[in-house]
């Protein structure tokens, strides 16, 4: 008796842990989703490209994601591909 209730509060300890460790590792927005980069992923790596104040974000048929926004003082476009590469546009 005495050894099934140390297992039970055993795993009435380790249950919420588990659960806290689960929401400690929130998904990173670099990662490639299956179907290519969500929106909130194209703009995460436009940001981290140097982009700043993006509008215009637009999903291609080939999933890449194009949009305007700024870097180095002025207005540009960009496209960011399904790996999250950000490539300027003319």
């Amino acid at each position: 008796m005495r050894v099934v209730r140390l297992a039970l509060t055993a795993l009435l300890f380790a249950l919420p842990s588990a659960a806290a460790l689960a929401q400690a590792n929130p998904p990173d927005p670099g990662k490639t989703a299956p179907n290519g980069l969500t929106q909130q992923q194209a703009l995460y790596d436009a940001g981290v490209a140097g982009y700043s104040m993006m509008s215009g974000l637009t999903k291609e048929k080939d999933g890449s994601w194009m949009g305007e926004g700024n870097k180095g003082g002025g207005e540009s476009r960009f496209k960011v591909d399904p790996s999250g590469n950000v490539t300027p546009l003319p």
